[in-house]
């Protein structure tokens, strides 16, 4: 009896040895998941979140599609909100760009659309080459590249810069 009962536990600890095998293969490579959510802190501070439709991850990067980014100033409140049609978070320099019908809307009713656009964590920079339109309260502005802190605040358009103003029209 005492023999039929080591058996029967080493059968069972050889087939949970296998099963957990198998789950260690299965997550060891590519990972993917629908209706995420992540973001970042630094030091207790929330710099941004990411919500996707759906994730996959290779090797350093992580892959988005319906994406939602709201980031946040330094008192944790919603600086802006971009949305686009896929994305990428780039883990080892914690990186993003976001690429498809890019719309940033500031929380002072500003509002840029591209067709891609970056994100430099060590900058704290949103950027881009693409051509760019924004309109605030007063004015609209079109261009070719942009530089400008998460909450468009600070917009820098690098070419092809014209706009119109309340009253006025130029070009530069």
């Amino acid at each position: 009896m005492r023999a039929g009962l080591t058996i029967i536990l080493l059968l069972t600890f050889l087939a949970c040895s296998r099963e957990k095998g198998i789950e260690q293969e299965a997550f060891s490579g590519n990972e993917s998941a629908e209706s995420v959510r992540i973001w970042q802190t630094d030091k207790g501070r929330k710099l941004w979140e990411l919500a996707a439709d759906s994730m996959e991850q290779v090797g350093d990067t992580v892959r988005v599609k319906g994406v939602k980014l709201t980031f946040y100033d330094r008192y944790g409140k919603v600086q802006s909100i971009l949305t686009s049609d896929s994305g990428r978070y780039y883990q080892s320099s914690e990186d993003m760009a976001a690429f498809g019908r890019v719309e940033v809307k500031g929380q002072d009713g500003s509002y840029l659309s591209t067709e891609s656009l970056f994100y430099s964590k060590v900058r704290e920079e949103i950027f881009t080459e693409d051509r760019v339109y924004i309109r605030s309260r007063d004015k609209e502005v079109w261009g070719r590249g942009l530089v400008s802190d998460p909450g468009l605040s600070r917009i820098e358009i690098k070419e092809e810069v014209r706009g119109m103003g309340r009253d006025e029209e130029w070009q530069r």
